[in-house]
């Protein structure tokens, strides 16, 4: 019998039946498929917000969850987290890794960072490359704290 390999299948390669059973499962289930059987997907990108009069947050993707964000479904929409829809919504296919940098600026991030709605003249966060940001040891020794700490972004 031909073994199923995780790593070299989409959802849209996966018939129906096999599809739903996996959609089937609550969402720890899939997450945990998708951690023993997919090869972790490092990224790039990293999300940097301000929230409140803090030093500038910077979040960096899981690479467990950019596998099974562009493998497919396994995570259900972003609108579903927070309620009790999130183990019944129909996961959402693949996605790509900018795509799954949003869901997580989304899922993550506090609504009021992301959403202008609530009045926002400018976005309080970006979305850049590691190589932009300064390294976290940078100019060690000169000070008594950590420079990262102590910078913003600009508007």
């Amino acid at each position: 019998m031909r073994r199923l390999d995780p790593r070299r299948i989409k959802v849209t390669n996966l018939t129906s039946g096999v599809a739903d059973a996996l959609a089937r499962h609550k969402l720890i289930v899939r997450i945990i498929w998708a951690r023993q059987l997919l090869r972790p997907v490092w990224s790039d990108l990293r999300i940097l917000f301000e929230d409140g009069d803090g030093p500038v947050k910077i979040l960096i993707p899981d690479p467990h969850f950019m596998a099974a964000a562009l493998f497919g479904g396994i995570l259900p929409p972003v609108e579903a987290f927070g309620g009790p829809q999130v183990d019944t919504a129909r996961p959402i296919g693949p996605i790509t890794e900018s795509e799954t940098v949003e869901y997580l600026l989304r899922k993550d991030v506090p609504r009021h960072v992301w959403d202008l709605a609530f009045g926002a003249n400018r976005l309080p966060y970006r979305i850049c490359g590691a190589d932009a940001l300064p390294p976290r040891q940078w100019a060690a020794g000169r000070f008594p704290f950590p420079i990262r700490d102590a910078w913003r972004l600009a508007a």
